[in-house]
């Protein structure tokens, strides 16, 4: 990779009530994300698109309770922003982000 991620930072997302969409906006140079739910015993959806996740309208990604997810190599120029939403309300998203 010409490019590689070396720069890591932490961040959270506070999701305070359940079924409520959340979004996060990455940095435009950001090369990896990885996040999970700081309770682990909780389900996570996740989408590429506003509006699909509240209500579980779909389509979203299920990440079940207890999993990561890493999305790595990207080499994007356009802003990237993640949207999500869980059935439990007081839940933290906690994301490492690489640049």
């Amino acid at each position: 990779m010409s490019n590689p991620a070396v720069n890591p930072y932490n961040a959270t997302l506070s999701m305070d009530t359940q079924n409520t969409e959340y979004s996060y906006t990455f940095p435009l140079n950001v090369k990896r994300i990885f996040y999970k739910l700081r309770d682990q015993g909780n389900d996570l959806r996740v989408s590429w698109t506003s509006g699909v996740v509240a209500n579980s309208n779909g389509p979203y990604m299920t990440l079940w309770a207890g999993a990561t997810n890493t999305i790595d190599q990207i080499d994007s120029g356009a802003q990237i922003t993640l949207y999500f939403a869980t059935g439990v309300d007081n839940q933290v998203l906690e994301l490492e982000i690489w640049t």
